[in-house]
């Protein structure tokens, strides 16, 4: 219902073949989106070209980088994104409907610095646009009508 990191942050488990790696623990955040590419870079495999995720390995070895990560509500994909459905955020920032909050210092988000940080919550701002336009682009939905045969299908099913 909300996109406070108490309902986002779940944690994520990969055990490896032959304990590799076992007890390492890694604080930064990563997506599902980014299970694939991680599955595949620890089968040697390239990832596809179209993926959206990136592979979470060299976290895993000890490499930190900060990268910024957006989420949106499912109820939300097919609106306009109305603010209060999506959030982006690092380690250390979260811009959630035009609030922004200090993750080190208010990790329970419940304290606005936006009137403080005007800097990074434009530059928040601007990178989640950049990503909604992105995404809207490369989901556009389009209306399809299905044959005769798809219709009888559906309305045995129950669907039409």
């Amino acid at each position: 219902n909300t996109l406070f990191n108490e309902q986002l942050h779940v944690p994520l488990i990969i055990k490896l073949p032959e304990n590799k790696l076992a007890g390492f623990s890694v604080k930064h955040l990563s997506r599902s989106i980014d299970i694939l590419p991680t599955v595949m870079n620890l089968l040697n495999e390239k990832p596809k070209p179209f993926f959206e995720g990136v592979t979470l390995v060299p976290l895993m070895k000890g490499k930190n980088h900060e990268k910024e990560i957006f989420s949106i509500a499912q109820r939300d994909m097919q609106k306009n994104y109305v603010r209060a459905y999506w959030s982006v955020q690092n380690r250390s920032w979260k811009l959630y409907n035009r609030k922004l909050y200090d993750l080190k210092r208010d990790p329970g988000e419940q304290t606005d610095v936006s009137t403080q940080h005007k800097k990074l919550k434009t530059s928040l701002e601007r990178y989640a646009i950049h990503f909604m336009k992105k995404f809207k682009r490369k989901f556009r939905l389009k209306k399809v009508k299905p044959g005769k045969k798809l219709r009888d299908t559906l309305k045995s099913l129950g669907y039409l």
